[in-house]
């Protein structure tokens, strides 16, 4: 009966572990920066961060693709020429960015501060 019990409690806590480990990839995956466009590279824009993602990390290029919504502050839907040098911008990222310096990474949305 005890093997049983301890068994079922073994079962119990590796169900909540894995879980656990699920909500926080989830939330990992969704990330929101700010700041300031400095260049623009075709449909890439390098972005300097109002506040770093990770340790010593001020800048990093988003990929702005067909498919990101681009938005100014009237819900007015843009598109990536509407894109300037000094804009201020808040990305929502995806889940993926390339291991480089500065690192890559995807944009979903964009919204312009104008």
């Amino acid at each position: 009966m005890k093997k049983t019990w301890v068994f079922i409690l073994i079962l119990l806590m590796s169900g909540c572990q894995e879980q656990e480990e699920n909500t926080e990839t989830l939330e990992q995956s969704i990330h929101e920066v700010s700041g300031t466009i400095t260049d623009i590279n075709q449909d890439k824009i390098l972005l300097e961060l109002s506040q770093e993602l990770q340790e010593n990390e001020t800048v990093i290029w988003v990929n702005v693709s067909d498919e990101t919504s681009i938005q100014n502050l009237q819900d007015t839907k843009l598109n990536r020429d509407s894109l300037r040098a000094q804009d201020e911008v808040r990305v929502i990222l995806g889940d993926t960015c390339t291991d480089s310096i500065p690192r890559i990474c995807y944009a979903k949305e964009l919204f312009i501060n104008k």
